[in-house]
């Protein structure tokens, strides 16, 4: 007789009532971190600089869509081990928000509702629950070169899911969206949640944060008149109402003193990226450029951020070589004893994204 068949894969989409189609969206990351800190600091021997850990994220989520409406409903849950109980560097990061070498942590990763064209007006559409948000990202790219940019250089740098990490981050909140042909205007209102480094990540943080968005999108139109080319201006609001230590520069007093009192900052900036075809590869350029003002506790906000960044790739060449050079800049402050921080403040971003060093702004 002959033997059993090959393996059949289970489907993942069927019908469901309605006329609405179901989903079922599972993945599992599993990662080993390999952590060798440089400092060893004679004063403090008894310290984990050497060590190794490891974290699992499993992810199961249910989209149910039934046009003009889409539902995603996803169940996360992290865990980490061997953290280091006395370390320097990432996995003491866990260890210090949880203090157990071995994590666990269940929660609701994303519960969000979708509704396009509502009141049949197109391009306009409506999402609320928690969500996923980066910012820089409302109107993604589509040709390759111009969308690595946009997510790899521009988007997250100030909110994030924070995904390096095993927890992650999400957004509870709404946010409202019009797309045009060549253009999109997006607007949010949010609450993060704890994540990150935190594994019981269910609960939201005392901070609110808001923003809009004008998009120049990757389109025919735009191609037409300036190439290959996307842009954003922005506003961003965050507020934070945590009765935590801030960190600046001011001695422990004065910001001891300041627990509890909020900062309410406001960003405005914008970015553009731009590809040209040279010789036998790709040619890019991308600016930002960043303000902030408000307050940070008793203290007034003013700083910036800026960068520029130039690349050339070989697209058709085994491996696609790509060669970038850029300078990026943030605002620090050197006067403790004023009334003004100049330190500019990236809000919730993947930071990790940007500085694989452990020492950044």
């Amino acid at each position: 007789a002959p033997g059993p068949g090959p393996f059949a894969i289970p489907k993942l989409e069927m019908e469901g009532p309605y006329g609405s189609k179901l989903r079922l969206e599972v993945t599992n990351r599993l990662r080993g971190e390999f952590v060798d800190w440089f400092a060893r600091p004679d004063s403090a021997p008894t310290r984990d600089n050497d060590y190794d850990f490891l974290g699992n994220r499993f992810q199961a989520g249910l989209r149910v869509t039934r046009d003009p409406v889409e539902l995603f409903v996803q169940f996360q849950n992290t865990t980490v081990s061997s953290l280091p109980t006395h370390g320097i560097g990432v996995g003491s990061s866990y260890y210090a928000n949880t203090a157990y070498s071995t994590q666990n942590g269940a929660f609701v990763r994303n519960a969000w509702l979708e509704w396009k064209r509502p009141f049949d007006v197109a391009g306009l559409s409506v999402k609320g629950g928690r969500q996923i948000y980066s910012d820089a990202m409302d109107a993604p790219a589509k040709d390759p070169t111009l969308l690595w940019v946009q997510t790899n250089r521009v988007g997250q740098r100030l909110l994030g899911p924070f995904d390096y990490t095993h927890a992650g981050r999400s957004f509870d909140g709404g946010r409202i969206a019009f797309d045009a042909e060549s253009w999109n205007v997006t607007a949010f209102g949010f609450r993060p949640t704890r994540g990150g480094f935190e594994v019981h990540a269910n609960g939201e943080m005392d901070i609110a944060v808001a923003g809009a968005s004008l998009n120049l999108k990757d389109s025919p139109a735009v191609a037409a008149s300036l190439g290959k080319t996307i842009g954003r201006l922005f506003y961003l609001y965050y507020g934070d109402d945590r009765d935590v230590l801030f960190l600046d520069n001011r001695p422990l007093a004065l910001r001891r003193a300041d627990v509890g009192r909020d900062a309410n900052l406001h960003t405005v900036g914008g970015n553009a990226a731009h590809v040209e075809p040279l010789g036998p590869g790709n040619l890019d350029a991308m600016v930002y450029g960043m303000a902030q003002f408000g307050e940070w506790q008793s203290q007034d906000q003013r700083s910036y951020a800026w960068g520029a960044e130039l690349g050339y790739q070989l697209p058709e060449v085994w491996a696609k070589p790509w060669l970038r050079v850029g300078f990026n800049a943030g605002s620090g402050d050197s006067d403790p004893s004023d009334d003004t921080h100049e330190t500019f403040f990236q809000m919730l971003p993947t930071a990790w994204l940007y500085a694989q060093f452990p020492f950044y702004n």
